[in-house]
C-alpha cells in the first residue's frame, strides 16, 4: 500500500510539475519574445527621432545664421557681443561666433574672451558644409568640448566673414536628448574605437562602459547615428534589455516555486496554484499577440494571485493603453496634417489668378486713359479674361470642395494651339515679353480641357516669371501619329542640372517664399493621369524648355465628341500654379 501510494502521489507530481512548468516555459517565451521585439521596436523609432531630431537642428542652425547676415554688425566690440550672447538659447544654440576671412574671432557669445584671437578651427570653416551638422571640438573656457556646428559666408559690418552656429554635445546635452528619446543611455563616440561620452538614466546608473566594443548586448540594444557620411562621430543609442532578463528570471523562479508546490500539496492544491500562474501570463502572451497584430484594445483581466504576475498583468494593461493613446494622437496628427496640406494647396491656388485679374484691369485702366478707339475690343477682350478667371476660381472651390482633390479627367479633343494662345493672351499687355507660336495648326490632342489647361498656364507663368517678364517665350507643338509634344521654352537663366530630379516634387520650390512647390506637382499629376509625361531640359540658345507629351486618342472607348474641338473660350479655364 505505502508502496502504490508512492507511485500514484510519484505519477500525479510528476504530472503536476510538468504541466507547470510547460505551461510557465510555454508562456515565459511568448511574453519574452514580445518584449524583446517591443525594444528592438523602441530602439528603432527612438533613432528615427534621433535622426529627425538632427534634420531639425540642422534647420534651426541655419535659420540662426540667416539671423545674422540679417544684421548689419555696425556695432562696438561688446555691442558685438551682448547681441551674439542674446541669441544663445540652451538646446537650441549654445555656440554663436563671427570669423573675418582670416580665421580672427570678430565676436563670440558663448566665450567673450576668444575675440581677437586667430580660430582654431578657421580652416575647417573655409570648406563648404551640408547636410547633417558637423561635429568640431570647440574652445570652451574649461577645455574643448564637442559640439554639432553649421557654417556659411557673407557680409557683415561691411565686411566678408564666416557665421558659425552650433549646439554642444557634452554630457548635459546628451541627457536632454536622452530624456526627450526616452531611452536608457546616449552614448556620443567620437570615433569607432575611441571612449565615449554618455548620459544614462537612473535606473541603468553612471557605471557603463565607455567603449562599446564592451557593452553587454544583454544588458543594452545599441542603435547606431552617424553624425556624417563617413565612419567618424555618431550617436548610439541604448534600450535597456536588463528588464527582460529579470522579468524571465523572476517568472522561472515562480515556475519553479510552482512546480515545487505542486509536488508538495500534490494534486488538487497544486494543480489549483498552478492554473493561477499559468492562466493569467497565458492571457498575457495571447493579448500581445493581438497586441502585435495591431489590436489596441486587448486588454488582460487582473486576477488576485501571485503578486510579480500581477505586477506584470498591470504593466501590460499600462502599456496596451499608452499605445492605444499614442495611435489615437497619431491618427488625429495625421488628419491635422491632411488637412494642413489640402488649405496649402487651396492657398497656393486661390492666389493665382488673382495676377491676371489685376493684369486685365491695369490694361483696362490705361487704355481708358488713353481714349483708345479700340476700348470696346479691349474691354471685351480683358473682360473675358477676368470672366475666366473668376470662372476658374470658382471650379477651384468645387474641386476642394469635393474632398480637396482634383477631380477625375473628362478627356474629348481640344485644339492645342487656341489653348497655348488664350493663356498668353493674359500677358500681351507686357511690352518687355515676346511670345513666339511656332504652330498654329496643330492635330488635336485627346484631355481634359480644363486641367490642361491648367497645366499649361502653369508652365506658362514659371517661364514668365523665371525672365522677371522680360524676355522671349516660345511655344511649338509637335506631333506624331500617336501623340502631340507641347514645348515651352524661356529665355530665363535655366534650370541647374542638380535639381532637375526634383522639380515635381510637391513643395519643392526654387523660388524661396514666393513660391509653394505646388505647380510643377500639379502639372506633373494631370499629364500622367491623362497617361503623358513631362520633362525639363535646356532651351536652344540658353534658358528652359519643359516639354510636355500627351496621347492624340484615348486608352480605351472614347466618350462622344462635342460639335467642334475645344479651346480656351470653350472651357472653363482653370488656375495657374505658381
Amino acid at each position: 500500500m505505502t508502496t502504490l501510494r508512492a507511485r500514484v502521489v510519484g505519477a500525479l507530481v510528476g504530472t503536476v510539475v510538468l504541466a507547470v512548468a510547460g505551461a510557465a516555459v510555454l508562456s515565459v517565451s511568448k511574453v519574452t519574445g514580445l518584449l524583446q521585439a517591443e525594444v528592438a521596436g523602441r530602439g528603432e523609432a527612438a533613432a528615427r527621432s534621433l535622426r529627425a531630431e538632427l534634420e531639425q537642428a540642422a534647420e534651426v542652425l541655419d535659420g540662426e545664421l540667416r539671423t545674422v547676415f540679417e544684421d548689419r554688425g555696425e556695432r562696438s566690440t561688446a555691442a558685438r557681443y551682448l547681441w551674439a550672447r542674446h541669441r544663445l538659447e540652451t538646446g537650441r544654440l549654445e555656440v554663436l561666433k563671427v570669423l573675418d576671412d582670416r580665421g580672427t574671432i570678430l565676436t563670440s557669445g558663448h566665450w567673450p574672451a576668444s575675440v581677437g584671437f586667430l580660430d582654431p578651427q578657421a580652416s575647417l570653416y573655409s570648406t563648404a558644409v551640408d547636410g547633417a551638422p558637423r561635429v568640431v571640438m570647440e574652445p570652451v573656457p574649461h577645455g574643448e568640448a564637442p559640439s554639432l556646428q553649421r557654417w556659411t559666408r557673407g557680409r557683415w559690418g561691411g565686411a566678408e566673414v564666416v557665421a558659425v552656429a552650433g549646439r554642444t554635445l557634452d554630457r548635459e546635452a546628451l541627457e536632454r536628448i536622452r530624456a526627450r528619446l526616452g531611452v536608457g543611455v546616449l552614448y556620443f563616440c567620437p570615433a569607432p574605437a575611441a571612449e565615449c561620452l554618455s548620459a544614462s538614466s537612473a535606473e541603468l546608473g553612471p557605471d557603463l562602459p565607455t567603449r562599446l566594443s564592451v557593452v553587454d548586448p544583454a544588458l543594452l540594444s545599441l542603435h547606431d547615428v552617424p553624425l556624417g557620411r563617413d565612419e567618424g562621430p555618431r550617436l548610439v543609442i541604448g534600450i535597456d534589455r536588463g528588464r527582460i532578463d529579470r522579468l524571465t528570471r523572476a517568472l522561472r523562479l515562480r515556475a519553479g516555486l510552482l512546480a515545487l508546490g505542486g509536488a508538495l500539496l500534490v494534486i488538487v492544491p497544486g494543480g489549483l496554484f498552478a492554473a493561477r500562474i499559468t492562466r493569467p501570463i497565458e492571457a498575457l502572451a495571447g493579448q500581445a499577440e493581438s497586441l502585435s497584430r495591431g489590436d489596441f484594445e486587448a486588454r488582460v483581466e487582473a486576477e488576485p494571485g501571485v503578486a510579480e504576475v500581477d505586477a506584470l498583468v498591470a504593466a501590460f494593461n499600462r502599456m496596451a493603453e499608452d499605445m492605444e493613446q499614442s495611435r489615437s494622437r497619431l491618427v488625429q496628427a495625421e488628419r491635422v496634417a491632411a488637412w494642413r496640406e489640402i488649405a496649402r494647396g487651396l492657398a497656393h491656388e486661390l492666389k493665382n489668378p488673382l495676377t491676371p485679374i489685376l493684369g486685365a484691369m491695369d490694361v483696362l485702366r490705361r487704355a481708358h486713359s488713353l481714349g483708345r478707339e479700340d476700348f470696346e475690343a479691349i474691354l471685351e477682350e480683358q473682360a473675358s479674361a477676368v470672366v475666366d478667371e473668376v470662372m476658374r476660381l470658382k471650379e477651384l472651390s468645387d474641386s476642394f470642395a469635393r474632398f480637396a482633390r482634383l477631380p477625375d479627367p473628362a478627356p474629348e479633343p481640344v485644339d492645342v494651339s487656341a489653348l497655348l494662345h488664350g493663356i498668353t493672351a493674359l500677358y500681351a499687355a507686357s511690352p518687355d515679353l515676346v511670345v513666339e507660336h511656332a504652330s498654329d495648326d496643330p492635330p488635336p490632342v485627346f484631355a481634359d480641357p480644363t486641367q490642361l489647361r491648367t497645366a499649361l498656364a502653369n508652365l506658362v507663368k514659371n517661364a514668365v516669371e523665371a525672365m522677371d517678364g522680360a524676355g522671349t517665350l516660345r511655344l511649338s507643338v509637335e506631333a506624331t501619329e500617336a501623340a502631340v509634344s507641347i514645348v515651352i521654352a524661356d529665355t530665363g537663366p535655366g534650370i541647374p542640372e542638380a535639381i532637375r530630379d526634383r522639380l515635381f516634387t510637391p513643395y519643392f520650390t526654387t523660388k524661396g517664399s514666393r513660391g509653394t512647390g505646388l505647380g510643377l506637382a500639379l502639372v506633373h499629376r494631370i499629364v500622367v493621369e491623362h497617361g503623358g509625361s513631362v520633362t525639363a531640359g535646356d532651351a536652344p540658345g540658353g534658358g528652359a524648355a519643359f516639354r510636355v507629351t500627351l496621347p492624340r486618342r484615348p486608352e480605351g472607348p472614347a466618350p462622344a465628341p462635342p460639335d467642334s474641338v475645344r479651346g480656351p473660350g470653350g472651357s472653363t479655364p482653370p488656375t495657374a500654379g505658381g
